[in-house]
């Protein structure tokens, strides 16, 4: 198509084409995204190191309130025994004080002796309580709210625990 006025002609027959295509890389951005995946491997390592040292508090816990609920129990023992030995003295020496042999302040001392040994017993059976309730505590278990069962398998597998040893 020629118009004859010297215009533009469109030759459609053409064969010069071009095509343009970019990458790009952004380099500090993906320096960016390494030092974020390392970032957050250092969290996670730094997370799994301190959940490690709970546990081990939390069982070095456990086990210290279970050693003073063990201590405190044998304390009741211990106490019982020195009420049982505090009552056979005051038996002994008020028979004594009625057949003359003793004195009233004999008498007056094992009755206060005995005395003394019933109020460590009480205080070392409420010690006990106390030092078992913390220990329940801990572990965030209370028998008298479980089924029999139940607290039959907690306490096997505490002994068990026990005996293993740290």
């Amino acid at each position: 198509m020629n118009s004859g006025s010297g215009g533009d002609d469109l030759d459609f027959n053409d064969t010069e084409w071009g095509l343009r295509a970019a990458i790009t890389f952004p380099l500090f951005e993906g320096g960016a995204k390494f030092a974020e995946r390392r970032q957050a491997q250092d969290t996670l390592a730094s997370v799994r190191t301190q959940r490690r040292a709970t546990a081990r508090t939390l069982e070095q816990r456990i086990r210290a309130r279970f050693a003073e609920a063990s201590g405190a129990y044998d304390n009741v023992g211990y106490s019982r025994r020195e009420v049982e030995a505090a009552r056979r003295n005051y038996e002994l020496v008020s028979a004594s004080y009625v057949l003359g042999v003793d004195s009233i302040l004999d008498l007056l001392d094992a009755q206060n002796q005995q005395l003394t040994a019933e109020l460590n017993y009480t205080n070392a059976v409420y010690d006990f309580l106390v030092a078992l309730i913390a220990a329940e505590k801990e572990i965030a278990f209370f028998p008298f709210l479980e089924k029999p069962a139940d607290v039959e398998e907690l306490l096997g597998g505490l002994e068990h625990a026990l005996a293993a040893g740290p």
